[in-house]
């Protein structure tokens, strides 16, 4: 099976599971950079505000992955699906993210906006984006 293949197959798998939905395991954090991410160990959303960039949002997944499931930095965040509905919060969109382990999928690099499904970084890389994100580089209106 092919790099691509196997990218391909575990974003299906990831996405063909349930809906996320607020339930026990389910937490709401407040990202430094403003971003709110709600969600588990399974898969989470950050929820979209207007004129934030794929820097932001690997921001914000990279943190909640370190801060509140205990990732490493080799581990690895996963968009699952770009902005759509949010299945947790009625009336807003949302980026749905996943961890992974360190030999999660690595799609090739490519200056894509974003973020869009199957992109992945490491939790190290993605906490790294913080400084850009907070100095407005990935605040550009990259994320349609």
């Amino acid at each position: 099976m092919g790099r691509m293949a196997m990218i391909s197959a575990l974003v299906g798998a990831l996405a063909a599971g349930a809906a996320p939905a607020v339930s026990q395991g389910a937490v709401r954090y407040a990202a430094p950079d403003g971003l709110v991410v709600i969600g588990s160990s399974q898969e989470f959303e950050i929820l979209t505000i207007a004129g934030r960039g794929k820097a932001d949002y690997f921001c914000a997944a990279g943190r909640f992955a370190r801060d509140r499931l205990g990732a490493r930095n080799t581990d690895r965040v996963i968009v699952i699906s770009g902005r759509t509905p949010s299945q947790i919060q009625p009336n807003r969109d949302a980026v749905v993210f996943a961890v992974t382990g360190p030999d999660g999928p690595r799609p090739p690099v490519a200056r894509i906006a974003g973020p869009r499904r199957g992109q992945s970084a490491s939790v190290g890389h993605a906490n790294a984006l913080c400084s850009l994100a907070h100095m407005g580089h990935g605040s550009s209106n990259d994320d349609d």
